[in-house]
C-alpha cells in the first residue's frame, strides 16, 4: 500500500492579497493601541511568532487566529457590520453604497 502526497494547491493571489491587507490592518491597530507583539500574543492566547505570521499575512495562519487578533485590537465589530451590510445589500458593489 503506498501513500500518496496530498495535493497542494495555491489560492488565487487575491487570496494572498487580502490576507496580507488583514494583516496590515492588525498591525496597524495593534500600534496604534500601544500593544507590542508579545502583549497581543498574550492576549490572543499564541506565540509572538503566530503574531508576526498574522501580521505578514502568512497563509496557512488560522482563521481563528486572525477573529481573536481583530477582537483583541477592536477591529470585528467594524468588519462584522460590512459584512452585514453585504448580507443586507445582496452584494458587495450595494454594500459599498450603504457603507459610503
Amino acid at each position: 500500500m503506498s501513500r500518496r502526497s496530498p495535493i497542494v494547491h495555491s489560492p488565487p493571489a487575491e487570496v494572498g492579497d487580502a490576507v496580507a491587507r488583514l494583516g496590515k490592518r492588525i498591525r496597524a491597530a495593534r500600534e496604534n493601541l500601544g500593544l507590542t507583539q508579545v502583549e497581543l500574543a498574550e492576549r490572543i492566547a499564541v506565540s509572538r511568532s503566530t503574531v508576526i505570521c498574522l501580521e505578514c499575512g502568512t497563509l496557512g495562519t488560522a482563521a481563528g487566529t486572525y477573529f481573536k487578533a481583530l477582537q483583541a485590537v477592536g477591529l470585528l465589530d467594524s468588519m462584522n457590520r460590512k459584512i452585514a451590510a453585504i448580507e443586507q445589500a445582496g452584494s458587495v458593489s450595494g454594500a459599498r453604497e450603504q457603507i459610503e
